[in-house]
């Protein structure tokens, strides 16, 4: 961000003194409070069924941090910093200028943790032959996390020292404009093929399951919202150019602002939907809920390994049952000649419901 020119602004050249402020507060404080009734919730939902995972901790992390983002362009318009910069008071262009670089920075991490939230929840429902989907999957998620992660230094170091993005008086030396809107469009397309990859991930796995076509359909649907994201993320691509403009900053980046707050607070709610689940289950089906690492909603579960392999008419009852290894039970006695032993196991057949 660069400091305004000299003098006040050539007459008519920037329009009225608009002050962009109360609509982007109002939008992302909505946002917030739907994101966080959705998270509270998820949680909610978890403790039903007693199978919180890391999904679930990934996107708290996002949830407090899109919080922080609401709280930060709260502060950012009292202090003018959504008018043309020409209009912003002097006294206020150092902390508006911090403010703005620290919202793209908190807006990139939390990037990175939602994805990482998505790519937790399907890994859950991998089934223990998905070898390389299972590892594919996890490079996805680390290299994203990472990526995104260093586009926040990226942010931070494109002038020396970094202070000169908002003290441009000192002394300085900064990359052209170009350079850090060709990196945002760079960063901006590989997250728009991951919120695809996420989406149609699922398919892959669900379409060959011992289920109905309308089960499986339903849950192509729920685990497939978050293409959504990436639609968000295809209209904010069109405002990234604003990112150049550092003449007049403060207004110019209001719709990129806005953009991405909306393509965080998707990324929550949609996929926050399938973990939810079991309160529909519970509270709207009205139906039992079985509970612990065990549980038909929980990840890493014998039950949950056979409901998720692959269809086989020869073995179908193989698929739509499940051994709770957990309750197997051995016992030994002796008549006094003869040892014997007695081996017992629960068989629960459960099938799938969405």
């Amino acid at each position: 961000m660069s400091s305004p020119p000299p003098g006040p602004p050539p007459q008519g050249s920037l329009g009225p003194n608009n002050d962009r402020g109360p609509a982007a507060v109002a939008v992302v404080w909505v946002q917030a409070a739907i994101a966080i009734i959705v998270v509270v919730l998820r949680f909610w939902s978890r403790r039903l069924i007693r199978s919180t995972g890391a999904d679930d901790w990934w996107m708290l992390a996002t949830l407090i941090t899109f919080v922080a983002i609401a709280a930060d362009i709260a502060y950012q318009s009292s202090l003018g910093g959504f008018r043309h910069i020409y209009y912003v008071p002097p006294e206020n262009l150092k902390n508006v200028g911090i403010n703005n670089y620290v919202q793209q920075a908190l807006g990139i991490f939390a990037f990175g943790t939602s994805k990482a939230s998505v790519g937790c929840l399907i890994l859950r429902l991998l089934p223990p032959t998905s070898f390389w989907r299972k590892w594919t999957l996890w490079a996805v998620i680390v290299f994203t996390v990472f990526y995104n992660w260093l586009n926040i230094i990226i942010t931070f170091i494109q002038c020396s020292p970094p202070r000169a993005l908002w003290e441009p008086e000192i002394p300085h030396t900064c990359w052209a404009p170009k350079v850090q809107t060709d990196i945002s469009y760079v960063g901006s397309s590989y997250n728009i093929v991951i919120d695809f990859y996420l989406a149609l991930l699922p398919i892959t796995i669900l379409r060959n399951l011992n289920m109905s076509l309308r089960k499986r359909v339903n849950l192509c649907i729920l685990l497939g919202l978050s293409c959504l994201a990436g639609i968000c993320s295809i209209v904010k691509i069109t405002y990234l150019g604003s990112l150049g403009d550092r003449g007049d900053l403060t207004y110019n980046t209001y719709n990129l602002i806005v953009w991405s707050s909306s393509e965080i607070f998707i990324i929550i709610v949609c996929a926050s939907v399938p973990p939810m689940k079991p309160l529909w289950d519970r509270y709207i089906r009205k139906k039992e809920l079985s509970r612990g690492p065990k549980s038909a909603y929980s990840s890493g579960s014998r039950k949950n390994q056979y409901a998720m392999m692959p269809s086989n008419k020869s073995k179908s009852r193989k698929v739509t049952s499940s051994i709770k290894n957990s309750l197997e039970s051995h016992e030994e006695f002796s008549d006094g000649n003869t040892i014997m032993r007695r081996t017992e196991i629960d068989v629960m057949h459960e099938p799938m419901d969405v």
